[in-house]
């Protein structure tokens, strides 16, 4: 009980982050659709997006450049990050701002612990980019 209160207070908080970044400009909010019922914020366009699904066939009907896009939930377990973010940068007018909320690895082992325990929904594999280079 305690870890869905936590997860509730989360999400609120997260909420009210994303509208001094929302509600003023023209915005699009890339959400995983795991996460749909989490994200409640109503000032922006919504693409509730797959991880199991590429990303060209989800965002093949946007005709319009973005001030702002805010991505939740998907960075992390997406399967190709680097082109993710290059095709978020296409949907970008030139000054414009992308936003990543993404979990923390530091908190992979707690997060495990809440998951097997049934505190929290399983996660995907999640995916990183490293910093070292090749």
């Amino acid at each position: 009980m305690v870890a869905k209160s936590l997860n509730k207070e989360f999400y609120r908080r997260h909420n009210l982050e994303l509208e001094r970044y929302l509600l003023s400009n023209h915005s699009l909010h890339i959400i995983n659709k795991n996460s749909k019922s989490k994200i409640n914020e109503q000032y922006s366009e919504k693409l509730y997006f797959d991880t199991s699904l590429d990303i060209d066939s989800q965002i093949k009907n946007i005709e319009t450049k973005f001030d702002v896009i805010v991505v939740t939930d998907v960075l992390e377990i997406y399967s190709d990050i680097y082109l993710f973010l290059e095709k978020l940068n296409h949907l970008l007018k030139d000054n414009g701002k992308l936003i990543l909320s993404s979990v923390n690895t530091r908190w992979g082992n707690l997060v495990k612990i809440a998951e097997l325990s049934g505190l929290k929904s399983k996660t995907d594999n999640f995916s990183y980019i490293h910093l070292k280079k090749n």
